[in-house]
Parts: structure tokens; C-alpha cells; sequence
């Protein structure tokens, strides 16, 4: 009995899943943030993609793949994505402004503005 159980399918993948996301938890945490001093901006990074490249092969070992989780990217998705942030600025922007006038708050535009700072906001741009 206890031998079917640990040659199951299930368990196999189970184990396996558990395996890959401690490795993965290990490899962010201790070894890039601790021992090899990567900035945490990076280290993150590496371990989304070592996240999905794991869950990747244990669905593959299933004979599923990625669009099951709604990991499929496509263009029309990124497209929703920057329309969502532009639609959202839009409204935004506005309700801010309103509210500054109405408490009577000065409105003041930084002169030291970088887009690298806001892109670093999205975690789109990785510092060097």
C-alpha cells in the first residue's frame, strides 16, 4: 500500500511542485539576496521566471500547458494592459486635481521628473 501511494501520479507531482517552489524560495532568499548580493529588484525577477519556468515543466509533465492559469500572453492582453493605465490616468489625474483645489492645496510639478522612476514604479525598468 504504501508503495502505490508513492510511485501515484498525483504524488509524484505533488512532491515535485513542493520541491521546486522551496528550491525557488531558497534560491530568491538566501542564495541571490544573501550570498551573491543581487539588488532584491532583480533577485525578484529571477525568481517570478524560475516560478514560472518550474510550473511550466510540472504542467508539461501533465501534458497541460500555461494557458489553463491564464498564463497565455497575447497581444490583445498587453494592449488592455496600457489602455487600463492610460484609462486610469485619465480618471485619475483629474480627481486629484480637484481635490487639491477644493482643500486648497498648492499645485507644485516636480522639476526633478524622470520617467525611469515611474517605469521603476511598474517594474518595467531594472536598474543596473
Amino acid at each position: 500500500m504504501k508503495k502505490a501511494f508513492l510511485y501515484s501520479p498525483v504524488i509524484k507531482i505533488m512532491l515535485l511542485s513542493i520541491i521546486f517552489v522551496l528550491t525557488t524560495f531558497i534560491l530568491g532568499g538566501f542564495v541571490l539576496n544573501g550570498l551573491l548580493r543581487i539588488p532584491s529588484q532583480i533577485a525578484n525577477v529571477i525568481a517570478i521566471v524560475v516560478i514560472l519556468v518550474t510550473t511550466r515543466s510540472v504542467y508539461r509533465k501533465e501534458g497541460k500547458d500555461l494557458s489553463e492559469l491564464g498564463l497565455n500572453i497575447t497581444l490583445r492582453d498587453i494592449g488592455f494592459g496600457i489602455s487600463g493605465i492610460v484609462i486610469g490616468g485619465i480618471f485619475i489625474v483629474p480627481v486629484m486635481y480637484t481635490i487639491t483645489l477644493v482643500r486648497g492645496y498648492p499645485i507644485v510639478f516636480n522639476p526633478s521628473f524622470s520617467l525611469s522612476y515611474i517605469l521603476n514604479g511598474y517594474g518595467l525598468y531594472c536598474p543596473q
